[in-house]
């Protein structure tokens, strides 16, 4: 039975709602949660520092409730980090790193960029600052800009969790972060499998999606304001999003059911120990 691990990204809600609110992390958050407790499945919360500013007591919550707790940077205003120097990512995940272990109270050591923005520096950076674990890397994943210039291309990228070599992110190597790759959608090339799939296409064809993914340990993702009904909040909002963010907790809970019979659920940390990778 292949293994899986549930991660929650806590950041604001999506970029395209362009006011920077958190609808989604006080409405949604709490609810999704309650989910997993009265499930008893373990997750892994990478929260930004903008959240520790503004939503403190949710996430101690998360922490004192024995549930994992990442970084993930400050925030999505600058959206790839992997666009800036040594010396600006270092003080930004110095400080956001700060933040966060000032509001749970202890150390973080698992980390995941902003729009999975990570690249060689990022890793030294976090290597630096102590880190142990990243979960940024997107296999498939292109970004260009003006269609041209590429941001990030992760197509070469391995699909099971790897020590980056220090000077190619996407080759194995001998550095002290574990990579643990986001999974690729094999039905949607270049994106995740996540919440949003799930509430665009349902049960059926997100398990199919996981089920045939290529990897031994498996990565989920969810963003709070996928949890909730964002076109009623930001009527601009493109169709995509009206009908990958909608407040549907049967059918997360129904998800989570059915994936509990076809995968064994893990945490992050227990991989540094794993010797099957």
């Amino acid at each position: 039975m292949r293994r899986i691990v549930l991660t929650v990204d806590v950041e604001e809600d999506l970029n395209q709602s362009h006011d920077g609110s958190s609808y989604g992390v006080r409405h949604a958050l709490p609810e999704i949660i309650d989910i997993l407790e009265e499930k008893g499945l373990e997750c892994h919360f990478f929260v930004n520092g903008r959240m520790c500013k503004e939503h403190a007591a949710l996430i101690r919550r998360i922490s004192d409730r024995g549930f994992g707790v990442g970084s993930h940077g400050m925030d999505h205003s600058v959206p790839y980090l992997c666009a800036r120097d040594e010396a600006w990512q270092r003080q930004s995940l110095r400080v956001a790193t700060d933040l966060v272990t000032k509001t749970i109270g202890k150390p973080v050591r698992t980390f995941r960029a902003p729009n999975f923005s990570v690249n060689t520096t990022t890793i030294r950076v976090l290597e630096g600052l102590g880190y142990r674990i990243d979960s940024s890397v997107l296999p498939g994943r292109v970004v260009r800009k003006a269609r041209l210039r590429k941001i990030l291309d992760f197509r070469r990228a391995p699909r099971n969790p790897y020590h980056p070599d220090p000077s190619d992110l996407l080759k194995e190597g001998n550095s002290s972060i574990l990579e643990v790759p986001v999974t690729e959608n094999p039905l949607n090339p270049g994106a995740p499998i996540g919440l949003g799939y799930l509430n665009s296409y349902g049960l059926d064809k997100t398990l199919r999606a996981l089920e045939s993914a290529e990897g031994k340990l498996l990565v989920f993702l969810m963003h709070p304001w996928e949890f909730v009904n964002l076109a009623s909040i930001h009527s601009h909002l493109p169709s995509w999003v009206k009908s990958a963010c909608r407040h549907q907790p049967t059918l997360l809970a129904s998800f989570l059911s059915r994936l509990e019979k076809r995968f064994q659920l893990t945490s992050l940390e227990p991989l540094l120990e794993s010797n099957d990778l």
